[in-house]
């Protein structure tokens, strides 16, 4: 499944589809950014 930036999928860890990039969220409250390499806005759940 894909989430895009804004959203708020839960804590746990992401991964950008474009550079492969981890992002990890560490509150459910908190919406995913743009990917901090590449700066896209989709990512897939690890």
């Amino acid at each position: 499944m894909t989430y895009k930036c804004g959203e708020k999928p839960g804590i746990g860890r992401y991964v950008c589809t474009n550079c492969g990039e981890d992002l990890h969220l560490d509150k459910s409250s908190k919406p995913l950014p743009p990917c901090s390499r590449c700066g896209k806005c989709t990512y897939e759940k690890e």
